[in-house]
Order: C-alpha cells, then sequence, then structure tokens
C-alpha cells in the first residue's frame, strides 16, 4: 500500500493508495465528507480570531475521519510574531491530546524549541514533523526525541540512510510527483526494495493513527 500522510490535494479514492488530505483552517471551510483529512492552524495563516479558530479546530476533532491535528508549528522565517505562534501551537497541541490525534507539524529552523516543547508537554500522542529535509544530526536530535519524520519530494540522502525506518512517513504536500515516486526514490536511496518499505510505513502508520 502507498500511504501519504500529508498531501494539499484531496484525491480520488483508489486501490492499495491512503491519502491524508490537508485542510488549512480558514474562516469558513468545508471539510470532506468522507476522506481522511487532518486540519490545523498554519504559523503563516493565522486566523484574525484565533481563539474562534481553536473552538473551530476542536469542533471538527468530532468528525470521525479527521485523523490528525496541523499541520501547525513553528517558522521563524514567517512574519507571525514567534510568541504568538507558540501560544497557538501549546493550544493544538492541547487538543491533539484531548482527541487523541497525533501533531502534524510545521517546522523551520525551530526544531530545538519543538524539542522542547515535547519535553515540556510530555504527550501521548505522536508528533510528526512533515517535509522533513534536514541534516542527519538534527533527524537523530528529533527521533531521539520520539518525533517521526515525514519525507517528501526533496530530502537529504544521507538523512534518509540514517533515519531507522520505523520513524520514517512518506508524503508529496503539494509536489505534482506521485507518491509511487517518491516511495521509489527512498526506496532505491535507502538500498531497500519497494515492497519492503510500504510494509514498513504501513506498520508505522498503523501504529500511529489505527
Amino acid at each position: 500500500m502507498y500511504i501519504n500522510i500529508h498531501s494539499h490535494t484531496l484525491e480520488i479514492p483508489k486501490d492499495n493508495h491512503l491519502s491524508i488530505y490537508n485542510l488549512q483552517l480558514q474562516s469558513s471551510i468545508t471539510p470532506p465528507k468522507t476522506e481522511r483529512f487532518s486540519a490545523g492552524i498554519h504559523p503563516w495563516y493565522i486566523p484574525k480570531n484565533p481563539k474562534q479558530a481553536i473552538e473551530m479546530l476542536k469542533a471538527l476533532t468530532l468528525k470521525s475521519n479527521m485523523v490528525a491535528i496541523g499541520e501547525c508549528g513553528l517558522d521563524k522565517l514567517c512574519q507571525t510574531p514567534f510568541e504568538l505562534q507558540k501560544e497557538l501551537f501549546k493550544a493544538q497541541i492541547n487538543i491533539s491530546e484531548k482527541s487523541k490525534k497525533p501533531l502534524i507539524i510545521h517546522c523551520v529552523k525551530s526544531y530545538n524549541e519543538i524539542v522542547e516543547l515535547k519535553k515540556e508537554t510530555n504527550p501521548t500522542q505522536t508528533w510528526i514533523i512533515h517535509g522533513f529535509r534536514g541534516k542527519a544530526e538534527v533527524a537523530a536530535m528529533l527521533t531521539k526525541a520520539g518525533i517521526v519524520l515525514s519525507i517528501g519530494e526533496k530530502f537529504n540522502p544521507e538523512t534518509i540512510k540514517s533515519i531507522a525506518i520505523e520513524n520514517l512517513l512518506i508524503e508529496n504536500d503539494e509536489s505534482p510527483i506521485p507518491i509511487e515516486e517518491i516511495y521509489q526514490n527512498i526506496a532505491t536511496t535507502r538500498n531497500i526494495s519497494l515492497s519492503e518499505l510500504q510494509k514498513e510505513v504501513e506498520k508505522t502508520y498503523k501504529k500511529i493513527f489505527q
């Protein structure tokens, strides 16, 4: 099976594929009726009324096809004040814990802060850094803290080789490249078969999401 844990495209369901659609929380949104989706407040797009957005997110967690909180997180390169980012990220950590849904994280130049917050909050739900492209040393720091890394179209080959396979998920994010091709590129880089990669990612997915 091909499992795509973070996609900005609502894909037509097909055999041997499972995709989680990323829904950006806005003033008016229409979640998919049956397809799996995640929703969160992205640090780039903080709504004018954050408290209202948090309440909207809480309401969405009651939908059976909402499987994760996010993407949410911290980004030192965006214009949103960092303290406001942290405040909203902590609120979404709380929602993740109360709803028992994993957290999909957007992180730019804030890995130390993410690890510190994980130690501070001691969550029971899995944290997933989406679209990870960092160096092997950063990957080691994150996985040591119990954070899973989701890899997309662009990645650091040495990092891919160094990550324990149980800490690895796969996504296509906003890329037009098919998820099958991303899987094959990762399998080739790790020097393992495509079927082994599929089996291990499916095992990790089930452990986190089911």
